[in-house]
């Protein structure tokens, strides 16, 4: 099953982090904004086979896992250690779009 998107992002919590947590590093905000293109997912969707959208186990958002992709060539972390760092990470949660109560898909 295809999506393309994940759920929300803010929570209750965000509110109590300080601006400074909430904002994004200025090299991750424009990842962000090139990202944020919903052109960017357009072949994804494209090449999905339409018979196979509504069928089988939901997939974690793609744009969720682009974003992940993205940290792990940046950073040349594998799975497990990826997992890892963007669980324990406000800024990357919030780049890849988790809320704090959201878990990191499984490696």
């Amino acid at each position: 099953m295809l999506r393309l998107v994940g759920e929300q992002v803010e929570s209750l919590f965000d509110d109590a982090l300080p601006i400074a947590v909430r904002e994004l590093p200025e090299e991750l905000a424009r990842l962000d904004e090139l990202l944020g293109d919903p052109a960017l997912l357009a072949p994804i969707a494209a090449r999905w086979l339409a018979e196979a959208r509504e069928r089988g186990r939901p997939t974690i958002a793609m744009a969720l896992f682009v974003r992940l992709m993205v940290i792990k060539q940046r950073t040349g972390w594998g799975y497990e250690t990826l997992v890892r760092e963007v669980s324990d990470s406000l800024h990357l949660r919030r780049f890849c779009g988790l809320s704090l109560t959201a878990s990191v898909p499984h490696e």
